[in-house]
């Protein structure tokens, strides 16, 4: 038992820097506040995975221990803490009016973070999920990474 403890209090890799990539996946399980028609086009806008690419430092991760996470478009990131090895994050996107707390585990090259998105403004209710998979998939083009 106590060795389950002490594990459970290692802190998590810390990622390294260099090229990362994230794919952002989101889910749109149920919209009972949409009329049928709406709901498929709002799934078919999300079924599409967004992926993007930043070169990470090593002070961006000193300052922030989840720089490699893409916030994605119009959304930020913040109070990133590790929990017992794994990385949560929060996410608001203002436009889309949407926030999530996104957890998951972390390595020094890769995190798979996931969550279930809430609603920040009025409208349908709509359940969704998000998951964030990122890697780190080598050096900065030039060295940029130090």
């Amino acid at each position: 038992m106590l060795a389950g403890a002490a594990l459970a209090a290692q802190p998590a890799p810390l990622p390294q820097p260099g090229l990362w990539e994230s794919i952002a996946r989101t889910d749109i399980s149920a919209a009972p506040g949409l009329d049928p028609a709406a709901a498929a086009l709002l799934r078919r806008a999300v079924a599409r995975p967004v992926v993007q690419r930043a070169c990470i430092t090593a002070a961006m991760l000193a300052a922030d221990p989840a720089a490699m996470v893409a916030a994605g478009e119009g959304c930020t990131l913040s109070a990133a803490r590790f929990e017992r090895g794994r990385l949560i994050v929060d996410r608001r996107c203002t436009a889309a009016g949407t926030a999530a707390t996104l957890r998951g585990p972390v390595t020094s090259a890769s995190y798979q973070l996931t969550g279930v998105v809430t609603a920040t403004q009025p409208g349908p209710a709509m359940a969704m999920t998000l998951a964030i998979a990122g890697r780190r998939i080598g050096a900065c083009p030039g060295g940029a990474a130090k």
